[in-house]
Order: structure tokens, then sequence, then C-alpha cells
């Protein structure tokens, strides 16, 4: 991604009557103005869509779209939400059925729990 934000656009979608969509006012009310005000490169939009549950809508630049149900989720989680939205790549998760296996050992060596360290390389900061 080399720097570049890979969410183009995010859409609180919700209805102003229903209860499961509570929290999801809440958040509009205090959240999502400083959060777009955080994040310039980003179109933020809020849509009212009546007799429908909340629903987050991420599109990326790649042409990906990611929706995330909010249904009577905390404002906590809410923000949670939208924070792994604008963190995350919009590439479609991979399941790998096999584990990665090499022919040629690492040219650091094997990392083990038992690795010794000479003292004088390591600096404890705190």
């Amino acid at each position: 991604t080399r720097g570049v934000w890979q969410l183009h656009k995010l859409t609180v979608r919700y209805c102003e009557k229903s209860g499961s969509s509570r929290h999801v006012l809440n958040y509009l009310r205090q959240h999502l103005v400083p959060f777009a005000d955080s994040n310039p490169q980003l179109l933020v939009e809020a849509k009212v869509k009546a007799g429908r549950h909340p629903v987050l809508i991420g599109e990326y630049i790649n042409g990906n779209t990611r929706v995330v149900d909010i249904k009577n989720k905390p404002v906590e989680d809410i923000c949670k939400h939208v924070q792994l939205l604008r963190n995350s790549s919009g590439a479609k998760v991979k399941r790998r059925k096999k584990p990665v296996v090499t022919e040629i050992p690492s040219v650091q060596g094997q990392w083990s729990e038992t690795l010794e360290f000479p003292e004088s390389t390591i600096r404890h900061i705190y």
C-alpha cells in the first residue's frame, strides 16, 4: 500500500426510528465529525434508510466493498469497526490450506524460546 490509504469511502447507513440504530445515532452525534476531520483523505457520509438495520459500508480503492453489521452494537464497538475498516487494505482474505514449508533454512537461523543473547547487546528501556 506504500503509505496510501486504501479506504476511499465510508458510509454509515441507519434508520432514524429503529431501536437497533440507537447507538449509531449516538455515534453520529459524538464521534463521526471528529473522525471525518481527522481523516481528510476519506469521504464519509451518513445515509438514512428507513426500516433497515444499521451497517457500515467501506469502499476501497481496489474496487472491493466491505459491509459490517452494527445492529445493537455499543458506540465503542462501532468505533472499533470504523477503525478496522479504515486500517484494512480491502483485499480479500485468502485461506492457506497447507502450512508454508521451505527447503532453504533461514540465513538468520531458527528461532527458539531458549535462544540466549549476549548481555551487552540488550538494552532495557523502561
